[in-house]
């Protein structure tokens, strides 16, 4: 595959067909008059030098018309991944939010010393049901 640059583009094709046009009237016009051969000659030199000036340049804005497109690009991703950065520092922050409560909450839990907990108040009423229940029969 060619590259961009090695590629011809048009405007060069349709350059060197001017500039072989232009050299072929240049040789027809000296042998009729030297003075104008010259002329034409250096008009020739003259036009040949802006036109490749010209197709420099140019190619010049486009390498850098291209970078500054492939920048924008670039800019683009990287807020892209910026902003999921964000979102996932975000979402580490309410974590570590919800660790911190967690933590607090059972810290609370651990302080209650006093607190009975109400399996053995189940169990307790149990047994008393139990006991009730054997003495009603009469086995107590």
């Amino acid at each position: 595959m060619e590259n961009d640059e090695t590629k011809a583009r048009p405007i060069e094709i349709l350059g060197m067909l001017f500039t072989a046009l232009v050299g072929i009237i240049t040789l027809i016009f000296s042998y009729r008059s030297p003075e104008t051969g010259v002329s034409l000659l250096i008009g020739i030199f003259i036009v040949i030098g802006v036109y490749f000036l010209t197709d420099f340049l140019i190619a010049i804005a486009k390498r850098k018309l291209a970078q500054i497109d492939k920048n924008t690009q670039d800019i683009s991703i990287i807020k892209k991944e910026l902003k999921e950065l964000n979102d996932r520092l975000n979402f580490h922050s309410e974590i570590a939010r919800l660790k911190a409560r967690v933590e607090h909450m059972e810290n609370e839990s651990r302080k209650r010393k006093g607190a009975i907990d109400p399996r053995i108040v189940i169990l307790i009423i149990l047994v008393i049901l139990l006991f009730l229940y054997l003495r009603t029969i009469g086995l107590i």
